[in-house]
């Protein structure tokens, strides 16, 4: 699908400068004032999500120039996983906007109607889907896979960045802390907190069940082939995750994960 700058450019500043004429619908606004997430209208009928990063001082305008900036480096990332054949939205168009409001843009397929991860796996636990837990699981096992085969680490690899849309479909989305690792030390810190964010989301899910999350912990490390030093590394990483929501309903505080 080609998309052009004219289609979407109008209803972006409309956002931006909060016009009444504002045609699209927000679905999400950053803290801090620093972007969001926008679904637009097309002429042809359909529409497309716009992820978009305000340039607000010189700092980010010399780094957006410069090729730097967080959506210039989304983009990239996010064109090369789905050019690997990895399930995510189509990648359509990345432009830098230097109107009144400054800022980068990246336009992505739309999926429709969709719910994240998290909540998705807590509805079908609840449904006592047991058939759609495991499907589910193996989708994220196999994303997973392929991220590590593909050479990315994502510290955040983690359910709520995961969608599922009407038909099941499972998509991975959000690639801002997503990296291509070319040095050994940085990965092997990387590469057990990508694990534990994706296991500390899945006991966020299950809990007070948090068996689940020891047996899917175990196919998970089977699957991808985890070594006993990450073992340990992501069992205290999850358990760190896990003291800093002690105060919260019904979270689990402690958990042995296979080592």
């Amino acid at each position: 699908m080609k998309l052009h700058l004219s289609e979407i450019e109008p209803a972006i500043n409309h956002f931006l400068a909060g016009s009444d004429n504002f045609a699209g619908e927000s679905m999400h606004v950053r803290s801090g004032n620093r972007g969001g997430l926008l679904r637009l209208p097309l002429t042809n009928g359909g529409s497309v999500v716009v992820k978009f990063w305000r340039i607000r001082n010189l700092k980010e305008r010399i780094k957006s120039f410069a090729h730097l900036g967080n959506g210039q480096r989304e983009w990239n990332m996010h064109r090369m996983i789905y050019l690997a054949g990895i399930d995510v939205p189509e990648p359509l168009a990345y432009y830098r906007l230097t109107s009144a409001v400054k800022c980068e843009v990246m336009a992505i397929e739309d999926l429709g109607e969709t719910i994240q991860g998290l909540p998705y796996l807590k509805k079908i636990i609840s449904d006592g889907d047991e058939t759609g837990i495991v499907s589910f699981e193996e989708k994220l096992m196999e994303s997973t896979l392929q991220f590590i085969k593909l050479g990315i680490l994502d510290i955040d690899h983690q359910l709520n960045n995961f969608i599922v849309d009407r038909s099941g479909r499972l998509t991975r989305i959000d690639f801002e802390c997503a990296h291509r690792y070319f040095f050994r030390a940085r990965s092997r810190q990387e590469y057990p907190e990508m694990l534990a964010r994706l296991l500390a989301s899945h006991i966020y899910a299950v809990q007070p069940d948090v068996g689940r999350s020891i047996r899917f912990a175990e196919r998970l490390y089977t699957r991808i082939d985890v070594d006993e030093k990450t073992k340990k590394l992501v069992a205290s990483s999850v358990n760190e995750k896990l003291a800093r929501q002690r105060g919260k309903k019904r979270v689990a505080t402690k958990i042995y994960l296979p080592v």
